[in-house]
């Protein structure tokens, strides 16, 4: 009993020391996150910090995990559905985007710092169900209105992912490749054109 208790007493402090780290990247940057800086702002010493992670990326994991719910959390809010057309889904696809204009520190986290897999110890948010399914009735619909079977539905959505993250690159990279302005329209253009050429509807 005595060590479950201690497990999750560890388990609390890990989350707390994430939550510190989240904010630190969404006010700063993940390069203002530091074992030290994290530590001072928890009021702990930074040795502390070791009892409980390995290092430094172990507890970007974590923090990392916090953010995607951030995401999905504003999905859920920003995003009523149902998805019953092709502006609906647009309007899914505009609320994810409009969350890493309002938070680009979150964007260049998640794509851009790299991290040892190996401290990942606990699954990503992204790999459950509770995430997939912020996606789940856009990809349902495709399914519904024949663009795409149900076992090509997956690859189907990650290239309208992969899509939307590239221009949010190119708008990020700051050399007025793509204006901030732009975003939304060039996101509804390349939709259009994955929708009807590359997976038109199947007869």
């Amino acid at each position: 009993m005595v060590k479950v208790n201690d497990q999750k007493k560890s388990e609390r402090v890990k989350q707390y020391f994430a939550e510190i780290t989240r904010q630190i990247i969404l006010e700063e940057g993940e390069e203002a996150v530091s074992i030290r800086k994290v530590a001072e702002k928890a009021g702990y010493s930074f040795a502390t910090i070791y009892n409980h992670f390995d290092n430094l990326d172990e507890m970007l994991w974590y923090a990392r995990n916090l953010l995607i719910k951030d995401v999905a959390d504003h999905l859920e809010v920003s995003f009523k559905g149902p998805v019953e057309s092709v502006a609906d889904l647009k309007k899914l696809f505009h609320a994810y985007a409009k969350y890493y204009l309002d938070h680009p520190a979150v964007f260049r986290f998640f794509y851009f710092r790299s991290l040892d897999k190996s401290q990942k110890k606990s699954p990503s948010l992204v790999e459950t169900e509770e995430y997939r399914g912020q996606f789940a009735q856009g990809f349902e619909f495709l399914i519904r209105a024949g663009y795409c079977s149900p076992e090509k539905v997956g690859s189907v959505g990650k290239a309208l992912i992969y899509v939307i993250q590239g221009i949010l690159s190119l708008q990020f990279a700051e050399n007025d490749a793509i204006r901030s302005d732009d975003v939304f329209q060039e996101i509804d253009t390349s939709m259009d054109i994955l929708l009807e050429g590359l997976i038109k509807p199947e007869s």
